[in-house]
């Protein structure tokens, strides 16, 4: 199955890839509107997964344009928006929008499964027993212990979230790496004076922040959106500041974990030339059979050892493709 994800936040488009990994269904991303148009303009897609809240073109304008294409191939493809506001009337107000169907964030990966089955050909959908571990298969990976630590922080909300521990620790990264960028983008919008990006970007964060668990912070961030919907300078005069006072902390407790990446980054021991090709052609299998928990594991057995400059460009580049689903280019790369 083809599915299209459109949404301007990389942590909900890292979220969705983690919560499908397991189904087999190929994934293209798009971090806008018009970048979404572009890719279903050239792809019949079996679902569009659509953000609603983005800046410049929202999902309803998008979907608008979308439907408008008389030649576009997913004229009928059904499309869901994803949305961050539960609030009663929701489904009746996005059906008449145009939409399918609506998700709330963060997504439950079950609510997810069901609607994807309800809404992808039947041909394409393959019912498969399994041991119904759910996320026990993550029960013997440990968070580091001073993320416990952190005030505000519910490690297990976030790991629900985000569809495991090992997820749940890359998204915790992702926004330690980002937690000035978020801050920088909403202040720029905001000491212009363009109150409506302000509050997407405000919505944004929100949405972020309620996927790692910091439920406290979301609930500021909730109250300052829909005061920038409601124009309520007063209030984000007041409140802003501390919302993103508290980001850029909650950043600077979760760098400890670029910290330790960097520790176990020294002193690899450098692999044989056999050991290398062999993990190469392992992979180039793997990508073959469309197995990404295959390729995962060998590229973090890979990860432990010093490789050559040229080797890492490689190894980059396959992580890359591995991030989009994309087998047929991991296959070529390692052709």
């Amino acid at each position: 199955a083809q599915v299209l994800v459109v949404d301007d936040n990389e942590m909900n488009l890292t979220v969705f890839r983690s919560l499908l990994k397991q189904t087999g269904v190929k994934i293209d991303l798009a971090e806008s509107g018009d970048e979404g148009l572009a890719l279903a303009y050239d792809k019949k897609y079996d679902i569009i997964f659509l953000d609603h809240m983005m800046p410049e073109k929202d999902g309803i304008e998008t979907l608008a344009e979308l439907r408008s294409r008389p030649d576009d191939p997913n004229l009928d493809t059904p499309v869901i928006c994803l949305t961050a506001n539960a609030i009663s009337g929701a489904r009746e107000e996005y059906i008449e929008a145009g939409f399918d169907d609506y998700l709330t964030k963060p997504i439950d990966s079950e609510k997810l499964e069901q609607l994807m089955i309800r809404c992808l050909p039947e041909n394409k959908v393959e019912h498969i027993r399994t041991d119904a571990k759910g996320n026990e298969d993550n029960k013997d990976d440990k968070l580091p212990a001073f993320l416990l630590d952190i005030d505000g922080l519910d490690t297990d909300t976030g790991i629900t979230n985000s569809g495991g521990t090992p997820a749940y620790i890359d998204n915790l990264k992702l926004f330690a790496k980002n937690a000035k960028k978020y801050t920088q983008d909403i202040d720029t919008f905001y000491d212009s004076g363009d109150i409506k990006n302000a509050t997407v970007k405000i919505h944004a964060l929100k949405s972020t922040i309620r996927i790692i668990g910091a439920t406290g912070l979301g609930e500021l961030a909730q109250k300052l959106e829909d005061a920038g919907k409601a124009e309520d300078l007063n209030f984000l005069e007041s409140d802003l500041p501390a919302l993103l006072e508290r980001v850029r902390k909650l950043g600077d407790e979760l760098s400890g974990l670029m910290d330790e990446d960097q520790d176990v980054g020294k002193n690899k021991p450098e692999i044989a030339v056999e050991e290398l090709r062999e993990a190469y052609s392992k992979i180039k299998e793997f990508a073959e059979d469309c197995n990404d928990t295959g390729i995962e594991d060998a590229m973090k057995a890979l990860a432990k050892y010093d490789l050559p400059e040229t080797e890492m460009e490689k190894v980059n580049a396959i992580n890359a493709a591995l991030e989009n689903f994309d087998f047929d280019g991991i296959v070529e790369l390692l052709q």
